[in-house]
């Protein structure tokens, strides 16, 4: 059996934008201490923009309309092109399976690959201020022989193995224009009452602003640092090489009662390298010492360090690390026949997802505290070239193996001689250091949690009404907490309060114990009728489902701005097929409901907060032939 899956997903523009925007009087309750490219942002918002406040946490067709959350009016900003996403995804998988005497041996082969990428204005305003363009490609190969057999009437096993190696190639690169598209120089202007023509004479970017009185300038041959733009490359690479064997055997105790055991050993290695170089437009990379009577490029990659690590916590950085992890997950399931439509099921196992390193290219290494400059700029009534490179990591760079236990009870049930049927399950279970993934500067990273506790409810109820009609209901009711996080991620309000809230260096922490977990609803649930009506050679089909999620914490530091509030989408179809063809008409979300994804603090504007938004109203056709 050879499959061969290939999909391709292109979108143009942007999924996301700001939806809160501080006020003056806010920002100054709020993060007083904001860093002088957030209180530089805001002011030339104030200033031409004054519009954007009214126009944030409207109906998201509002940004479109207006092009906010581009970073000019063509949508084209500072990064690779314009803010969007694209993705390739292929999948090859050959099962073969072979009946031997006693048994049957089957081999699963499986290639896996994607490529990706994307661009997204990360300062979602309509300023040119900051993009991020990021690449990625993924490869995997797996193979899995199993072989299941019988012995006797009453126990049957499996036994197999299974190998895997996968590769994560990643490169991105955010880019800071501390000139705002030319709207810098002209808001110094207006800022101190000059006419626009003065703007020529003013600094032509933040940073030159900013270190116009350093000691530097003083030093002959150096002058002032003048960059409009400033970036951070960073190249990410992690293998993995992964073994498991595993066995199974289910006992058939009785007539009606089954005994299943099976254990699963595994063991996983990863090794990973994170490396980055700070960059301005200027003399390009970190490294460049040309010019100057020590080198211009020397002075300047010095600032280059000081302004990304005082501003944005940003370092040059070559980290290494690697990993050696093994585990023995055990299950148990005892299955009870009541009676020909009734089956019962009690089930416990133990499982874990192994930990790795995370590829946010923010962050201060390990031995500099946060947002510190790794030199200063002048030495001994000298200078001294910044060649700093971390190669110290620090406690945020690797994450830990995720660990849980889990109990779960549950039944099966016909009625109507099988025309109805009735599905349901209770389940508890305890993760110890669960894996959480959290919006981190301008990417994401993976935090751990020391542990969690996940309880709840499922119902799954399907009823065939007739030969033609089939309605189903299913719900959720899930209890997810942490039970221990006293490290927990700060929001940006905390964060200006103390950088280094929430790490060993700080005096402040964000305590999430009994919190609910990251995209949690409380509720969830869908109902669904569908219709199959044969007409000759031909078989009309059509349905509707509701689906509906509860609100749940999207940002993982229990901001109550980052709740999701729940929403409810309907989908339809209706088409017609035959033995080898079929046609459909579809629409998702038909009643355009707006949903979104994720809410979290707007990079660099401390106070804001900006969603990703899911799906408006789609329709299409869709063809399906099989040879």
């Amino acid at each position: 059996n050879l499959k061969y899956t290939y999909m391709e997903r292109d979108r143009d523009g942007a999924n996301s934008a700001t939806w809160r925007y501080l006020s003056p009087a806010e920002r100054n309750a709020q993060v007083p201490n904001r860093s002088a490219f957030a209180d530089t942002a805001y002011n030339i918002m104030d200033v031409f923009f004054p519009d954007f406040p009214g126009i944030t946490g409207k109906d998201f067709t509002t940004y479109k309309d207006n092009n906010y959350g581009q970073s000019k009016d063509d949508g084209i900003g500072i990064g690779l092109r314009p803010d969007s996403y694209e993705d390739e995804l292929e999948n090859v998988s050959l099962t073969l399976t072979w009946e031997l005497g006693g048994g049957t041996l089957t081999s699963v082969t499986g290639f896996a690959g994607y490529e990706y990428f994307d661009d997204v204005d990360v300062d979602w305003l309509p300023l040119q201020f900051i993009d991020r363009s990021d690449i990625h490609d993924f490869e995997q190969f797996s193979q899995e022989i199993r072989w299941a057999a019988d012995i006797g009437d009453r126990f049957t096993y499996t036994l197999g193995g299974y190998i895997d190696q996968n590769e994560l190639d990643m490169q991105g690169q955010v880019v800071i224009d501390t000139n705002f598209d030319g709207l810098f120089p002209s808001f110094l202007a207006l800022a101190n009452g000059l006419p626009p023509e003065a703007a020529a004479a003013m600094p032509q970017n933040l940073i030159t602003a900013l270190t116009a009185d350093s000691p530097l300038n003083g030093i002959p041959g150096y002058g002032v640092y003048t960059p409009n733009q400033v970036s951070r490359n960073h190249a990410f690479n992690q293998e993995t090489d992964s073994w498991a064997l595993f066995a199974q055997g289910t006992y058939d105790l009785t007539d009606a009662l089954r005994l299943t055991v099976g254990v699963r050993y595994t063991e996983e290695e990863k090794d990973a390298i994170s490396d980055q170089k700070l960059g301005d437009s200027l003399c390009g990379m970190t490294g460049n010492l040309e010019g100057g009577v020590m080198g211009q490029c020397a002075a300047y990659n010095n600032w280059l360090a000081v302004v990304q690590a005082s501003s944005f916590n940003t370092y040059n950085k070559y980290w290494t690390g690697s990993r050696k992890t093994d585990d023995l997950s055990p299950s148990v399931n005892l299955q009870w026949d009541v009676s020909d439509n009734t089956m019962l099921y009690v089930t416990y196992s133990e499982g874990f997802k192994s930990g790795g390193f995370s590829a946010a290219d923010d962050g201060n290494p390990g031995n500099i505290p946060v947002g510190v400059p790794p030199i200063p700029p002048v030495v001994d009534n000298g200078f001294q070239a910044n060649s700093f490179v971390s190669t110290v990591p620090n406690e945020d760079f690797e994450f830990d193996d995720e660990s849980v236990e889990s109990i779960e009870i549950g039944g099966k049930h016909e009625f109507m001689d099988g025309r109805m049927r009735l599905n349901w399950a209770a389940f508890y279970s305890e993760y110890d250091n669960l894996q959480t993934t959290i919006f981190k500067g301008v990417g994401f990273s993976v935090k751990n949690a020391a542990s969690s506790e996940v309880e709840g409810i499922e119902v799954d109820w399907l009823f065939q009404m007739t030969d033609a009609i089939r309605v189903g209901v299913n719900a959720a009711y899930l209890d997810a907490t942490y039970g221990d996080f006293r490290d927990g991620p700060c929001d940006a309000i905390a964060l200006d309060a103390d950088p280094a809230c929430g790490t060993p260096a700080g005096a402040t922490s964000n305590d999430l114990t009994g919190t609910r977990t990251l995209y949690a609803s409380e509720w969830s649930g869908n109902a669904f009728i569908d219709v199959r009506v044969p007409m000759g050679n031909l078989e009309w089909f059509g349905g509707v489902d509701v689906n509906y999620r509860d609100e749940f914490d999207s940002a993982g530091d229990a901001d109550p701005y980052d709740v999701i509030d729940a929403y409810t989408k309907v989908n339809a179809r209706i088409g017609v097929s035959a033995d080898r063809w079929e046609i459909m008409a579809y629409g998702r979300n038909i009643f355009d409901e707006v949903a979104f994804q994720q809410s979290f603090d707007t990079p660099v504007l401390a106070g804001s907060h900006t969603w990703f938004m899911e799906e408006g109203a789609v329709f299409g056709v869709r063809g399906t032939f099989k040879f």
